[in-house]
């Protein structure tokens, strides 16, 4: 996207950008964080205002209030219109792992061994990967106007 934007053939300036997920128990400023991986490879890229950017508050240890928080954020935007995905090692979407029953709003998970073991790559040690991750629910995944899956 950044290279579309160079070209001038991607404008940022009118979008918003609401993030799939975040890592609870780390701040935007953690590397390790999604927030900071964003403003990194994407918003400090290109011409979105920073304003217009948002990401679950990780640092929210009120859990309920966090996803309620960010289910009105996105109610208040009407929706997402682009969904971008990618599917995890698992065919995890976001942080919602396969399962019989999906929480269809956003929501706080327990991550799996699997999913931790496969992050531990970006974190000095397995045991500074987080336990828990906000996430949207599949329901609010699947109300997006597109989705657009990276595998």
């Amino acid at each position: 996207m950044t290279e579309w934007y160079k070209k001038g053939d991607l404008d940022f300036s009118k979008i918003h950008t609401v993030n799939l997920d975040e890592y609870k128990g780390i701040d935007a400023e953690n590397k390790q964080s999604y927030h900071y991986f964003m403003n990194q490879h994407l918003f400090s890229r290109v011409n979105i205002e920073l304003q217009n950017t948002f990401v679950p508050d990780g640092m929210n240890e009120n859990q309920d209030e966090e996803c309620q928080r960010y289910e009105k954020l996105i109610a208040g935007l009407g929706g997402v219109d682009l969904q971008l995905l990618g599917l995890g090692h698992n065919g995890h979407i976001g942080f919602n792992e396969p399962a019989e029953v999906f929480v269809k709003q956003t929501h706080c998970v327990s991550l799996s061994e699997k999913t931790i073991q496969a992050n531990q790559r970006f974190f000095e040690s397995k045991e500074q990967v987080p336990k828990q991750a906000y996430t949207m629910g599949i329901g609010t995944i699947r109300s997006a106007r597109k989705i657009l899956i990276n595998y």
